[in-house]
């Protein structure tokens, strides 16, 4: 055996160039694939960033037809920033007379409670409540005796008339027979 050449085995070195060139390729792939994410997150990030910023610009700079619609725009902002100023100097005025009531309400009622009479004033305004009544009705019976004496008797004086009259402020006839007599 002089002599005898052994050469390489081609379909193993070609599979072992396939693998690595199979290899390489597949990490190539992978990273144009990890490229192509990346940049795709990058895009949704910038959309996400730009979006809310590019929705307040055109609210607020939007020009329909003319520019008459930025004036209007600047114009109802302002109206609605002057309403939601009135809006809260109303809520702080009816929370303040809300409070105000409040405090009126309990003195108020610290006040009838201190009214409020004991069961010894009950019994006393009760009796001169009664006093009072009967004063009344002795009055008003002195005043129509006296009246009706005065027509009756104009001649007489009025001392005496009044005398009478106290004397029977209830009976309109016993104080002319008591003139009579």
């Amino acid at each position: 055996m002089v002599g005898v050449l052994i050469l390489p085995d081609w379909s193993m070195i070609s599979l072992m160039i396939g693998e690595t060139f199979t290899k390489r390729r597949q990490r190539a792939l992978q990273e144009i694939e990890d490229k192509k994410v990346a940049r795709k997150e990058r895009e949704i990030l910038s959309i996400r960033s730009w979006t809310p910023l590019m929705e307040t610009h055109y609210q607020n700079h939007s020009m329909p037809y003319n520019s008459i619609g930025r004036k209007e725009g600047r114009r109802n902002e302002n109206e609605r920033h002057k309403l939601h100023a009135l809006n809260q100097h109303q809520k702080m005025v009816l929370q303040r007379k809300t409070e105000e009531v409040v405090v009126a309400t309990k003195r108020l009622k610290e006040l009838l409670e201190a009214r409020k009479p004991s069961a010894r004033e009950n019994s006393s305004r009760h009796f001169f409540l009664g006093y009072r009544v009967v004063l009344q009705n002795l009055v008003m019976g002195f005043n129509k005796v006296y009246k009706l004496l005065q027509e009756i008797f104009p001649q007489i004086d009025t001392r005496v008339l009044r005398a009478v009259a106290i004397e029977h402020n209830k009976d309109v006839d016993a104080a002319v027979e008591t003139i009579r007599t």
